[in-house]
């Protein structure tokens, strides 16, 4: 009979912050640039002004947002219980077999025959059942992504909106594809400050 593995355990906060992967794009009130091509200075469209672009550093963010800690404390307990349930059944299964190992040299040919079969069947559920855990905790950490990043997304929209940035980019040293970031467009605690102050009042 093949062995049954446990699934693999939760998976690192950092894969759960889908942000870092993308940028927050605010146009909203953009005009649309002159198409005059005059070799007026006067009439060419003014270049952007620098402080347009901010950056988010996120693993400040991993590591301070309270909304992300509680998320992730809620995946690793919902993997524990679930791991747990997989560990009793692989148990109880286990002690099955074992008793029909120590056994069988007294059975008949049709009991021995039998039990074969329930043990085979059991052993279907519970890989059955081990495939119904991984695939319980890949959606609950699928529905919990969607959850930060539609909630960072959001204030970072307004927060936006609010200081006219265009861009609000992510920085990581993980996963770094900014070479050089002057330190005075980090808005990290500023972002970090406004998401847990708001986190704060839903949970009230």
């Amino acid at each position: 009979m093949q062995s049954v593995r446990f699934p693999r355990r939760l998976v690192s906060g950092r894969r759960l912050f889908l942000i870092a992967a993308a940028a927050t794009v605010m146009s909203a009130c953009q005009q649309p640039v002159s198409t005059n091509t005059s070799a007026d200075p006067a009439n060419r469209p003014a270049a952007p002004a620098p402080e347009a672009i901010v950056y988010v550093n996120s693993d400040t963010l991993l590591a301070k947002y309270q909304f992300f800690k509680d998320l992730q404390a809620e995946l690793e307990e919902q993997g524990k219980t679930l791991e747990s349930q997989l560990s009793s059944r692989t148990s109880n299964f286990q002690k099955q077999v074992s008793n029909y190992q120590q056994n069988a040299a007294t059975m008949t040919p049709s009991e021995r025959q039998s039990t074969e079969q329930n043990l085979g069947k059991a052993q279907q559920d519970l890989q059955a059942f081990q495939q119904k855990v991984s695939q319980d905790l890949m959606e609950a950490e699928q529905a919990a992504n969607e959850k930060l990043h539609a909630k960072v997304q959001e204030f970072l929209k307004e927060y936006a909106a609010l200081n006219d940035y265009k861009f609000v980019l992510t920085y990581s040293r993980s996963n770094n594809a900014v070479l050089f970031a002057d330190s005075t467009l980090d808005v990290t605690d500023e972002v970090l400050n406004g998401l847990n102050a708001a986190y704060a009042k839903e949970k009230k």
